[in-house]
């Protein structure tokens, strides 16, 4: 399954990504442990006292920010150096890896950003219009996306070096980064917000187990394109 012109073959990507982490699910286990942790007292603070819960968003929305940097950045290195680059129950302190990382995704943001602002025109011209807007913002999304893997392990990037890895692979960079993650999130939005705990539960396990599929996903796809000349 490849978008034409794109070189990168989406399909092998997608399912390799999932038997890469099924082959370390022990490496797995420790990257998701604090995002299952966190995200589940949430789920049950939410459940016992919810008018708490909800006063308390904007700290629980940038934890889960936090934990999302800690998440991608394990779930990178596992697929790209192994087993042994995730600590124990992904327990690591906040250095500059994460913060790079933090400020790679706030690139990304703004990439998008600048390109909604780019298309507001287009938008206007009905439900084509939002969708060609739509395809736009997420062909950028997954250009810039490329950006995230060499920071989280650590190296140094070129924007132009990003700009040529990506070329010719922008819808199906687009597939990884955005619809991938997003389709199955929206589609557990009802357990996530039935209301009923153990629904609760499972929904927040399956979105971090979802997110770590497309962020190795993302991973492999850097290491398919390669370097351009």
């Amino acid at each position: 399954m490849n978008f034409p012109g794109s070189r990168l073959p989406l399909g092998r990507i997608l399912v390799g990504a999932a038997l890469a982490l099924a082959e370390r699910r022990r490496g797995l286990a420790h990257a998701v442990a604090l995002p299952l942790a966190a995200h589940g007292a949430l789920d049950v603070w939410s459940a016992l006292a919810p008018e708490a819960a909800r006063a308390a968003l904007p700290g629980a929305m940038l934890l889960g920010l936090a934990l999302h940097v800690l998440l991608s950045v394990h779930v990178t290195r596992l697929v790209l150096e192994g087993e042994g680059s995730v600590p124990p129950f992904g327990l690591t302190g906040w250095g500059r890896r994460q913060w790079r990382y933090l400020g790679g995704l706030g690139i990304q943001t703004l990439a998008v950003t600048a390109a909604a602002i780019t298309l507001s025109p287009v938008a206007l011209l009905g439900v084509p219009g939002l969708v060609a807007t739509g395809l736009g913002c997420a062909w950028v999304a997954g250009r810039a996306a490329l950006l995230l893997p060499p920071i989280a392990l650590g190296r140094s990037w070129d924007p132009r070096e990003v700009f040529q890895r990506g070329r010719a692979a922008g819808f199906s960079l687009a597939v990884i980064a955005v619809i991938a993650p997003l389709a199955p999130t929206l589609l557990l939005q009802p357990l996530l917000g039935s209301g009923l705990l153990p629904l609760t539960l499972l929904g927040s396990l399956l979105a971090v187990g979802v997110s770590a599929w497309s962020v190795a996903a993302l991973a492999l796809a850097w290491l398919q394109l390669g370097p351009r000349p």
